[in-house]
């Protein structure tokens, strides 16, 4: 953790709360189970950002220079888009073509499809936008910790914000399965 990481009112209970740009969550080490190094995998989360700040990391496990950079989600220039680079520092993005430069809650899910060759972001239970990426690419092995709040540990794209029911699956979710999640705008608590 950088600076102050609270709790707010969220989607589902409290959420994780940063108040003041700069301040961010990082996760103790680099989890095995989040690497996601080959093979599909969903990521999904609740975000609130504050209108004035456009660009803020959500889900990140990803540093400048690219060297230990594997996947992020970031709100961007007022649009959502997932980022994916692989070992040989290719990457993709997929970004959400709305603008969404509001301080109201978005769900967003973002994954990995090998099978054909995509990456995908689907942001409010919206029509998903796809960016091909070559399935048989191997992500970076980074030994990066998993952050929230900010895209790089050194504060770089943090904001004012909440985010709640952060998850990740090894695995593509369904349509239905997204549907679930975003439950018309309401969400659902994720089993812990």
């Amino acid at each position: 953790e950088s600076g102050t990481v609270g709790s707010a009112a969220a989607k589902q209970g409290n959420g994780s709360d940063v108040s003041v740009a700069n301040n961010y969550l990082v996760t103790a080490d680099d989890p095995a189970d989040l690497r996601f190094l080959t093979g599909d995998f969903t990521l999904a989360a609740w975000f609130k950002g504050d209108a004035l700040n456009t660009n803020i990391g959500i889900i990140s496990k990803w540093e400048s220079g690219g060297s230990v950079s594997a996947y992020t989600i970031v709100r961007e220039d007022t649009r959502f888009g997932f980022y994916i680079r692989e070992s040989g520092f290719a990457q993709a993005t997929a970004t959400e073509p709305t603008s969404f430069n509001d301080a109201n809650w978005h769900h967003i899910v973002a994954w990995r499809d090998t099978a054909d060759d995509k990456i995908w972001i689907q942001v409010d239970g919206g029509t998903p936008v796809s960016a091909a990426f070559d399935g048989e690419y191997t992500l970076m092995d980074s030994g990066r910790e998993i952050t929230l709040h900010t895209l790089f540990l050194n504060g770089t794209y943090s904001g004012t914000s909440t985010i709640d029911e952060v998850a990740a699956w090894s695995r593509m979710l369904t349509s239905d399965e997204r549907a679930e999640l975003y439950n018309g705008g309401a969400g659902i608590a994720y089993p812990g």
